[in-house]
């Protein structure tokens, strides 16, 4: 049986959703799981969030206003759609069939599940389920993440880099350390409010850094409402790695991410632009994998795809997007 359900009933149930994404082969099981989604949900628009619950499976979707205005239905989107890392359906092949039929009769225009990796399990299920509804598929371009394989150890990772990343790494710590620069574990205070209250430290660190100058990385109002409601969520959990660089009593750069299961997602990485000469993104990045390798976390992802985390990842991990419309 399906139900209808809201994203507070979605809050209570958190654990059973993320059962449901442990079930579910062929999704970013870090940014599909509640930890990304319900901030997500909650911080990226108004438009209505429409969920749906089964007994061992959910979905949960974003309409959007229709394009163009005046026109019936309405397309629906996943969760989080900034990026569309998460996958807005979750559960085993035939939950996903029962889903996908609850679904159909919705009024919806054009129906974006994002999150897939292509050719997957999950991809299928959903593929054949929506045919036997008379739904025609395409395929949009999705997001690619870098990954770090920290199984074997840090060093063993350290060793597959090149030897010019190597001697450069080591003589960047050198540096650092000779000029007085820290690198410092940090934990949030006790409750949300000590969450909310790193986080602005790290709002105070990005406004120094080039995407302050531009406005960008989570200062825009959205992305900063998003990751202040996740830093709020995993604080308290004991879930949230931070570290911060001092030099000459004041912060200037911070990477902060979070663990789940064996994983861990960075979300944030910045400096002060004024102390390239310190390499504190480099440090800051070894510091947390390090710091993640003893407590045994085996996966480290980097985020989204750019070029200066290809030289530290080991492996990407690609979705796409799953776009549906009824004939």
């Amino acid at each position: 049986m399906i139900d209808r359900v809201s994203l507070s009933d979605l809050e209570r149930e958190a654990s059973s959703w993320d059962a449901a994404v442990r079930l579910t082969e062929g999704i970013d099981p870090w940014c599909s799981s509640t930890d990304w989604v319900l901030p997500a949900a909650r911080s990226f628009g108004d438009e209505p969030v429409h969920g749906w619950r089964g007994e061992a499976g959910w979905a949960l979707l974003r309409e959007l206003p229709p394009s163009p205005p005046g026109t019936e239905d309405p397309p629906w989107v996943g969760p989080d759609p900034i990026w569309g890392f998460a996958c807005p359906l979750v559960g085993p092949a035939d939950e996903v069939h029962e889903l996908i039929v609850a679904i159909d009769h919705e009024n919806w225009s054009i129906l974006m599940i994002s999150g897939l990796v292509e050719g997957s399990p999950h991809w299928n299920h959903i593929i054949r389920s929506g045919t036997a509804l008379a739904w025609r598929f395409g395929r949009s371009p999705g997001i690619t993440r870098q990954l770090i394989d920290l199984a074997p150890g840090p060093e063993a990772w350290l060793e597959r880099r090149s030897a010019r990343f190597r001697r450069n790494l080591r003589k960047a710590a050198v540096r650092a350390q000779e000029a007085g620069v820290e690198i410092e574990a940090v934990a949030p205070g006790p409750g949300i409010e000590g969450s909310h209250q790193l986080f602005d430290r790290l709002i105070a660190i990005e406004e120094t850094s080039w995407k302050g100058q531009q406005g960008s990385g989570i200062l825009g109002e959205d992305v900063r409402a998003f990751y202040r409601m996740v830093l709020g969520h995993l604080g308290p959990s004991g879930r949230l790695r931070t570290h911060v660089a001092r030099f000459g009593g004041r912060d200037i750069g911070y990477v902060v991410g979070a663990v789940r299961g064996g994983r861990y997602r960075g979300f944030q990485l910045s400096f002060d632009d004024t102390h390239r000469e310190f390499s504190i993104g480099n440090l800051l990045q070894w510091a947390e994998l390090r710091r993640l390798a003893a407590e045994g976390v085996h996966t480290y992802d980097l985020g989204m795809d750019m070029d200066y985390k290809r030289r530290w990842a080991d492996q990407d991990l690609t979705t796409v997007n799953l776009v549906a419309f009824r004939t």
